[in-house]
């Protein structure tokens, strides 16, 4: 291998430095992130509720116990989709007089 005298050397190593700072700063940033595409899918929440005893009618001021059966649904062009219970939600109901 010859041997570089020592400005040759230095031109050479000027020369990589340049090519090195030029690729890197050539990368550029990256674009930003996109979201996914907009879709036809929502979640919906049902709801059934049901008198806990018997079938007399429930009025203003009474404290009554209702059963609540809730689900959540993923709903596509009007079809439920992917349907599971939800347990524990606190929901509180008053029927107010009109």
């Amino acid at each position: 291998m010859a041997k570089l005298i020592p400005d040759t050397r230095r031109l050479v190593c000027t020369a990589l430095m340049l090519a090195l700072a030029l690729g890197l700063a050539g990368a550029g940033q990256p674009g930003p992130a996109l979201a996914a595409p907009p879709r036809a899918t929502e979640l919906k929440y049902f709801m059934t509720a049901t008198k806990a005893r018997g079938t007399a009618l429930i009025c203003v001021g009474d404290g009554v116990a209702i059963d609540i059966h809730v689900v959540r649904a993923q709903v596509t062009n009007g079809v439920a989709q992917n349907a599971e219970d939800i347990s524990g939600a606190a929901i509180t109901a008053v029927v107010a007089a009109e």
